[in-house]
């Protein structure tokens, strides 16, 4: 092998070490950043009579603007925030993870199906009317019911503007349905395609 061959093999084998190195390190962090932000694809349902956010009220008290919540609402937060907590993901460690990446979450809230959809025929014992969900066309509103769902997860991220996506849908409980929240929360990244974003 001529001098020139082998400065040529020597090269090729310094690009390579390189290149490996360089494998080795993006591996390195990706592994660090797979270990600080948990698996982002959670779901869970939260078994309750779903509770619309009202708008807060505004009074002026010795000069000064108070704004207040329904204290009805905020108890049903409290409760709905409970109840999905070992839901939560966790860090290594086993701490609740606080979520510090855009998130997208799908809501299917379930409201309780009325007397007037609940009948069963006395002759046939069969429900007369469909036993199936139904659309729930009439209030509350889905943004009021979304509402009590994101005030209810504060806790689960660093800003509510990581929200980059909410998708909700609101239904009239199946012939024996537990009415509640069914609850969907997933790294915004899944979406990325859809709506153009590149990273």
């Amino acid at each position: 092998m001529s001098n020139h061959e082998a400065a040529w093999v020597a090269e090729l084998e310094r690009e390579r070490a390189d290149a490996q190195a360089a494998a080795a390190d993006a591996a390195a962090l990706y592994a660090a950043l797979d270990a600080s932000t948990p698996s982002l694809d959670v779901s869970f349902f939260v078994p309750m009579v779903p509770k619309p956010s009202n708008k807060r009220r505004a009074f002026v008290i010795n000069g000064r603007a108070t704004v207040v919540q329904d204290g009805a609402v905020k108890s049903h937060q409290r409760e709905f925030a409970a109840i999905c907590a070992d839901a939560r993901p966790l860090r290594a460690d086993g701490s609740p993870a606080l979520l510090d990446v855009p998130v997208v979450v799908d809501l299917v809230v379930v409201l309780k199906r009325p007397a007037s959809l609940s009948g069963v025929s006395k002759r046939t014992g069969l429900p007369l009317q469909s036993p199936e969900r139904r659309w729930h066309a009439s209030r509350p509103d889905c943004d009021n019911l979304a509402k009590t769902v994101l005030d209810s997860l504060r806790a689960w991220w660093v800003d509510d503007s990581q929200v980059v996506g909410l998708r909700t849908f609101k239904v009239i409980a199946a012939l024996g349905e537990s009415p509640g929240y069914h609850v969907r929360i997933r790294n915004a990244a899944v979406c990325a395609g859809i709506v153009g974003v590149t990273e």
